[in-house]
């Protein structure tokens, strides 16, 4: 039960005002709603207003009423006073004091009833002299608030509660989970997690309490919430898993599938970083070029003409190359496990041209490769080596064959989170392949397919992890056959240096892949067919030195990789400069002499030796540059006469005619090919420059090379 009596104190002593002895002052139209004893309980049909006014000098006695109520609830005071004011008001029941500041307008206070029964409560007003009129709200509500529970782990699961707000159970997936309690009464919640001996329990901590009354037991695995009217507490829990060290069964499972996965991909990558192209073809470039324009050469001696034919195919390379090549490829596999890694080697070789059709050679590599997975947590590094001959060969005018083998070791790094920290294991490895290399020519352009099939085969040996389980041995195999056709157009610089734009398009099969290749818990891809794109630049100097680059993207039509790559070769020529001709076969350039005998070019004839050598290349009309086959029409020319002491060079220009702009033309068109000699290295002192009469030598520029 509560009361309430008014006390009101004025210049004539403290008077006390009840509910009933206020309707005196309020008339009796408020007298019959006020009078009346609030119902039990702290429920909405006790919220009234008191209204009274109090002249001065009257004196009234105090009859207290009361009602019962209920603990957690809160009784609200609210003084609204006018006319004279009000000095001073407090309420207050046995134990308790409440003071209501704002005394000369308006003035409000909340009184938490602390437990359940019967209480009286005495409001003290002082008021000033004369007249007052006031008027007392009293309502009250329950005192309530909210609770939430909140779950965070490093682990998903079910966790389970239990305490003064009853058993329940807070899900965790991906993201903490929460549990909420609204409208509830304040006081002390006690609540405790059942803690489970897969997790630790590393903190509970509690925000809105605004008193900081809550107590925490982290190791008791509870919390004790002092939640006040109107709060809303939050407190978490939070957990993390306890590391169990995996079993000796699941090492060797995790260990192995990651292995045998790694040695695939790197396998892979072995495969697709060959050495670029058909050696032979590579340690001569116009091989590719054998059916290029002939030029014309004709050697004079004793007024006996001697004509054979050249082409540009018929450069002069060595007997001995050595050769270095580096390339390098990242990839990814989109197969949930987020695998990336990337490749590195560098081949170094050395070959032999026995003839101009055959070429053996030994071939040495190094080869790096790193692997890291963000969804396996796994890490893994290796560096190898590969050892081996190799052959090509040119089968036939536009057929060419090359093939190598090769056998080497490695040693590799191994890192899984959870399973393996630091494990070392070692692997031997060999290889074989063979292509087959096609070639048409159209003008500037060609197309070189070539058909290739490859095997490789690496044996990983067994070893003893640092967790203690023995990590068993296992092979890993792949076959792979090609078909790659490569488009390319030759350009000849006036400076005689090749450069050739190529691209190519692979179809690449599969025919033979590891099993086992899945990791439990995550897909691996291990596609059988593909597709590669590949654009380079091939370079070749007159000197016999040669450069080739190119980037490629590889995965085409694959549904979880894809990779890239970039490759670099470098060529050193190195020996004997020779004829590519077999020289079984008569020498790559005759001359006839007076006797008709037929002699290398370099020698001399048992007669008067040839003296003059004579060429002729053509110009476009009003044109004075130097296309690429007129420019190789000198260079071969120039070569010709490698073996003789120039004498002279006569240059003969036609089209002058009449004319200051036709005689500009021919001037220019004689400067071009003399810049072009000099350039090859023809002594400049040497050469003079003539007209050529008739109309029918309007474009064309005849070379006369005569030989001591």
């Amino acid at each position: 039960m509560f009361g309430i009596s008014l006390a009101f104190v004025t210049r004539f002593g403290k008077l006390f005002l009840s509910g009933a002895a206020a309707a005196l002052l309020l008339g009796a139209q408020q007298a019959a709603a006020q009078a009346t004893s609030p119902s039990a309980g702290c429920t909405a049909a006790n919220a009234g207003d008191y209204d009274f006014s109090l002249p001065t000098g009257v004196a009234l006695t105090s009859s207290p009423f009361t009602a019962d109520f209920t603990a957690g609830e809160v009784l609200t005071f609210a003084l609204s006073a006018g006319g004279g004011g009000v000095n001073s008001a407090t309420a207050d029941d046995t134990t308790d004091s409440i003071a209501i500041l704002n005394t000369s307008v308006e003035a409000s206070t909340d009184y938490s009833i602390p437990a359940s029964g019967s209480r009286d409560f005495n409001l003290e007003m002082d008021t000033v002299a004369g007249d007052f009129f006031a008027t007392l709200s009293v309502s009250c509500a329950p005192a309530q608030g909210t609770i939430v529970i909140t779950k965070a782990s490093d682990v998903d699961g079910d966790f389970n509660f239990a305490g003064d707000l009853g058993n329940f159970t807070i899900s965790v997936s991906g993201e903490p989970g929460s549990a909420s309690f609204s409208n509830i009464f304040a006081g002390t919640y006690v609540v405790s997690e059942a803690l489970s001996p897969e997790f630790d329990l590393s903190g509970i901590v509690c925000t809105g309490d605004s008193d900081g009354g809550s107590l925490i037991d982290v190791n008791g695995g509870e919390v004790a919430i002092d939640l006040d009217a109107g709060e809303t507490v939050i407190c978490t829990f939070t957990n993390s898993s306890v590391d169990t060290p995996p079993s000796e069964a699941e090492v060797v499972e995790v260990a192995s599938h990651t292995i045998r996965n790694f040695l695939y991909r790197r396998a892979s990558a072995l495969l697709n970083e060959q050495p670029d192209r058909a050696r032979i073809v590579r340690k001569n470039p116009g091989l590719l070029w054998s059916d290029a324009a002939d030029i014309r050469i004709q050697a004079d001696a004793n007024g006996v003409d001697a004509k054979f034919a050249m082409s540009t195919g018929e450069a002069w390379v060595n007997d001995l190359d050595v050769w270095i090549e580096g390339r390098y490829s990242a990839y990814n596999g989109n197969n949930g496990a987020d695998v990336d890694g990337d490749f590195g080697v560098v081949y170094l070789g050395t070959d032999y041209l026995l003839t101009d059709n055959l070429l053996i050679g030994v071939l040495g590599q190094l080869d790096w490769a790193s692997e890291r997975s963000e969804g396996l947590g796994e890490t893994i590094d290796g560096n190898g080596w590969m050892a081996g001959p190799y052959l090509s060969a040119k089968l036939d005018k536009n057929l060419f064959f090359d093939a190598r083998v090769a056998w080497g070791r490695s040693s590799n790094d191994l890192s899984i989170d959870g399973f393996i920290s630091g494990d070392e294991f070692e692997t031997s490895r060999w290889l074989m392949r063979g292509a087959l290399t096609g070639n048409r020519q159209f003008g500037n352009w060609r197309v070189t397919p070539t058909a290739s099939i490859a095997y490789i085969e690496e044996r990983q040996e067994g070893f003893a992890s640092t967790t203690g389980a023995f990590i068993g041995g296992q092979t890993v195999a792949l076959g792979r056959a090609a078909i790659e056709p490569e488009v390319a157009y030759r350009y000849v610089t006036q400076s005689g240096i090749l450069i050739e734009p190529q691209l190519t398009l692979a179809g690449v099969w599969d025919f033979e892949t590891p099993s086992g290749l899945s990791i439990p818990g995550w897909s691996v891809s291990a596609e059988k067919f593909r597709a590669r794109i590949e654009g380079a630049v091939l370079i070749a100097f007159k000197n016999g030195y040669g450069l080739r680059m190119s980037g490629a993207y590889d995965g085409i039509g694959a549904s979880g990789y894809s990779g890239y790559s970039a490759r670099l070769w470098f060529d050193v020529p190195m020996g004997a400069r020779m004829s590519r001709r077999d020289r079984s076969a008569p020498a790559p350039a005759l001359k006839q002499c007076a006797d008709g005998s037929l002699v290398p070019l370099t020698d001399g004839c048992p007669s008067p030796a040839p003296t003059e050598f004579v060429s002729e290349v053509s110009f476009a009309a009003g044109k004075a540059n130097l296309s690429s086959d007129a420019y190789g029409v000198l260079s071969d020319l120039f070569n010709t006469v490698s073996g003789y002491d120039i004498d002279a060079i006569t240059i003969a220009v036609g089209g002058g005619g009449d004319g200051p702009q036709n005689r500009a033309l021919a001037a220019r068109r004689a400067s071009v090919v003399k810049n072009a000699l000099i350039g090859l290295g023809a002594p400049a002192p040497a050469i003079t420059v003539m007209p050529i009469d008739g109309a029918a030598a309007e474009r064309i520029v005849r070379v006369t090379i005569v030989t001591k």
